[in-house]
């Protein structure tokens, strides 16, 4: 018996996956301007259009192109990308992410400006904050019998996002050896 996978509606055809981009894109505009606060008036005086222009591209953007995009995101003072993402769903049984999901990710990253900046955060993120001794480990730092470290310690940096955020705190282990110290005898 062949079992079918129940898709999201975004595979119904390509209109319909640029639908749900569309929208997407206008769930972006309208937050913006309820959080700015813009009317529709004013967003039209922006662009140089009537107000109806504007009306007609909130409720049906089924013609949005990149241009209009650009417009609108310029308009009221923000930017806009096009993604392409691979989130192990070949089957489109999940549908696209949303734009908030990205934006969220983003800023919480520290909203870098490339992977270069990115990168240098995610290395600055990172501070030490305590040692967990693991315990005697019969062997040196090059591993094996080596009677020059005949034992070590094992022990265990946890390092902690130094950002305020609330996502889940990401931390690195790194294991350091030294040499014991002959007791006193």
């Amino acid at each position: 018996m062949e079992s079918s996978i129940e898709q999201h509606w975004t595979e119904a055809n390509s209109e319909a996956f640029a639908h749900r981009m569309a929208f997407d894109f206008i769930a972006q505009i309208e937050k913006k301007m309820g959080s700015l606060p813009i009317s529709q008036i004013e967003l039209a005086r922006r662009l140089k259009v009537s107000e109806g222009a504007v009306s007609k591209l909130l409720n049906n953007p089924q013609n949005l192109t990149l241009r209009t995009i650009a417009k609108y995101s310029r308009a009221l003072g923000i930017k806009a990308a096009i993604v392409a993402y691979d989130d192990g769903d070949p089957q489109n049984t999940k549908g696209p992410i949303t734009s908030e999901i990205f934006t969220t990710c983003w800023e919480q990253a520290g909203r870098p400006r490339d992977v270069w900046a990115l990168d240098a955060m995610r290395m600055h993120q990172s501070v030490t904050t305590g040692v967990i001794c693991i315990g005697d480990i019969p062997f040196g730092p090059t591993g094996g019998n080596n009677s020059q470290y005949p034992y070590c310690r094992s022990f265990v940096d946890i390092a902690v996002s130094g950002s305020n955020s609330s996502a889940p705190v990401p931390f690195s282990l790194s294991t350091i050896y030294y040499q014991r110290q002959p007791e006193d005898k």
